[in-house]
């Protein structure tokens, strides 16, 4: 007798296989520049080799080959959230050897719904999201790619994973994440930050920074030297637009001012 599979359990089952993460042998990783060019791509197939997911379990994660939605080539990891509302989760990186204050992120995301939001960090254990700890505020996604530069990433003992914290209110909701590059901070590309955004003065400046514009209580603003050393660290303890900086005891020299995902280059002379 022949059986007939209903069409909606033939679909759960393609969709399932798309959230079961790589099996790949691994090793850490000093340093990561991927495209996602090289791996299985489409319907059913999982994160590129060595990335993993944790979190809200039912959102449909994998690497994807949809024509026009990568930021370049024709791949990108996706996080599609198909009926989960409120989804919470992680997307975590391969084993890294380098957090260590002299080392950061550098990667593409946008969302199809922009009350998703996303915040970065760093992980002790890939299978225990409680090991997570921000080195970001929370920052809502765009329509379109934008480019997130980390800066340096504070060392933290015994963490070994970078990890994206995404969460996303609405059902349906699509987060694409592509060209990763795990570095030294000073090689990272620099965000710059537009006159309506933010404002940094005097630059060059000797005693003191002042930074205008809009700041989030819990933001964080972080000084970074060329070489990726993190020489001056403040957290915004209440939203202002104003926040003044004293640098006097920073040499001279050209750094990086980051304040929650957006970095600025100054001069300290």
């Amino acid at each position: 007798m022949t059986r007939f599979i209903p069409a909606q359990l033939i679909v759960s089952a393609l969709l399932l296989g798309a959230v079961q993460t790589s099996t790949a042998q691994c090793t850490p990783e000093s340093s990561i520049d991927d495209d996602f060019e090289s791996y299985a791509a489409g319907v059913g197939e999982a994160l590129p080799d060595c990335w993993s997911s944790q979190g809200t379990p039912g959102p449909i994660i994998g690497a994807r080959n949809t024509s026009g939605e990568a930021h370049s080539g024709t791949q990108y990891m996706s996080i599609y959230t198909f009926f989960t509302a409120d989804a919470d989760l992680y997307i975590i990186s391969p084993e890294l050897s380098t957090i260590d204050g002299a080392h950061g992120a550098e990667f593409y995301i946008k969302s199809s719904l922009t009350d998703a939001t996303y915040e970065f960090g760093t992980m002790s254990d890939a299978n225990d999201m409680n090991t997570f700890v921000s080195a970001s505020s929370a920052t809502n996604l765009g329509s379109s790619y934008n480019m997130v530069s980390t800066g340096a990433i504070p060392a933290n003992t015994g963490h070994k994973y970078f990890a994206i914290h995404i969460v996303a209110p609405t059902i349906h909701s699509s987060i694409k994440i592509d060209d990763f590059k795990w570095s030294a901070a000073g090689n990272l590309s620099i965000a710059t930050i537009t006159t309506n955004e933010l404002s940094f003065a005097p630059n060059p400046a000797s005693d003191f920074l002042t930074i205008s514009g809009n700041m989030q209580q819990g933001e964080h603003v972080r000084m970074v030297n060329t070489s990726g050393q993190v020489v001056l660290s403040q957290e915004v303890v209440a939203a202002t637009e104003s926040l003044t900086l004293n640098v006097s005891d920073i040499e001279a020299g050209v750094y990086f001012v980051a304040v929650g995902d957006l970095t600025h280059k100054i001069i300290i002379r």
